[in-house]
């Protein structure tokens, strides 16, 4: 693997884990405000930039580069247009990689709303 390689298999997997992290402070905190500022609404907007910018990373991974101006578009259509980009970079298997990383989020967010359930009652 080359170094430019390995720097984009690292950003890429840097952007899932913050999305992955994101997701469950969203998940966790979706009613804090700190005055008029909702942690949970800032939350999702970051596990969306940050799936978005993980396809960026892979479709550049991939040999197929998404042009600049895409960014904002895909962040604000994501739930269309990550299987999009993921076809494009990947076909099929691209597919694959956005059902194998919704399922592992849904996971995430039911055992995270778990552990609170379960941390609420005990304390």
């Amino acid at each position: 693997m080359s170094a430019a390689a390995r720097y984009l298999w690292h950003q890429r997997l840097a952007w899932l884990l913050m999305a992955y992290v994101s997701a469950i402070g969203f998940t966790i905190a979706p009613e804090s405000a700190f005055g008029g500022f909702n942690i949970g609404h800032c939350l999702g907007w970051l596990m969306v930039c940050a799936f978005a910018m993980a396809c960026v990373k892979d479709s550049a991974l991939c040999g197929r580069p998404i042009p600049f101006a895409w960014r904002a578009p895909i962040a604000g259509t994501w739930p269309v247009s990550v299987p999009i980009v993921e076809w494009r970079a990947r076909r099929w298997w691209g597919l694959a990689w956005v059902a194998l990383h919704a399922f592992l989020m849904l996971v995430v967010v039911i055992v995270a709303n778990l552990c609170v359930f379960v941390l609420s009652e005990f304390l």
